[in-house]
């Protein structure tokens, strides 16, 4: 069983068998990214009030 390191649609990011479309990993991405940029901005939120 050899997985792919990247493909296509989701590069440099390893979540198994490739999906078609690969919806599944490149939504948790996207959730994970949102989530760090919130958690940014409520840092310096804290800090500047």
């Amino acid at each position: 069983m050899s997985v792919p390191l990247t493909t296509p649609d989701e590069p440099g990011w390893v979540a198994g068998p490739p999906r078609p479309g690969g919806w599944a990993s490149s939504g948790r991405f996207a959730v994970a990214v949102i989530a760090a940029l919130l958690l940014v901005s409520a840092v310096f939120a804290f800090v500047l009030v």
